[in-house]
């Protein structure tokens, strides 16, 4: 019984670890780029790459893909998560510690034109928190939205109360993305190889 019960934490082992490497590869195919590796203990939110591994609360999320909003040297970051069929995003910000963990959200067409300093989303009101323009510069297999690199956008950050959030990032299409802050400590990262 306990032989079984080896081989059969063994098998799964061997498989988790294939689709793992098949799932990287595939992303450093789709990657344009790849900056240069900082050690294990230097990741962050803001560092992520295609590739990595994103470990929060149990579940070890694949880094697929990245959308850098680039303006004058600074700028966030939007990290594409995969877990198996689910999906999150990972928003780092320059002046804030703490990154968020995000889901897209429905926007209707023209919705929250005019980057309002507050605004009204799933019955909570939102406050600016952060506005920005710049260049976008993906990375990887990004999915969220229909931003390419070199395009020009928009993008709002809004909070409402201290851990719900709202992203929108404007240009031909608005993209909305909702969640919560994650306090940074509660976030792991391994660097892929």
């Amino acid at each position: 019984m306990e032989l079984l019960v080896l081989g059969l934490v063994a098998t799964l082992g061997v498989a988790s670890w294939a689709l793992w490497s098949r799932a990287r590869a595939a992303c450093l195919e789709a990657s344009d780029h790849r900056p240069p590796e900082l050690p294990a203990a230097e990741r962050n939110a803001s560092s992520v790459v295609p590739g990595d591994i994103v470990q929060h609360l149990g579940s070890d999320w694949l880094v697929e893909g990245v959308l850098a909003i680039s303006e004058e040297q600074r700028g966030a970051r939007l990290a594409r998560l995969v877990d198996g069929a689910r999906e999150r995003f990972l928003f780092s910000a320059p002046a804030d510690p703490d990154p968020a963990l995000l889901e897209p959200a429905k926007v209707g067409p023209g919705e929250y034109g005019g980057q309002p300093d507050a605004l009204v989303f799933g019955g909570q009101t939102y406050l600016l928190k952060l506005r920005s323009n710049g260049t976008a510069q993906r990375q990887g297999v990004f999915t969220g939205g229909s931003r390419k690199s070199g395009d020009r956008l928009s993008f709002a950050f809004y909070s409402a109360g201290a851990q719900r959030v709202l992203l929108v990032a404007w240009g031909e299409q608005n993209d909305a993305f909702t969640g919560e802050r994650v306090a940074a400590h509660l976030l792991e990262y391994l660097p892929g190889k």
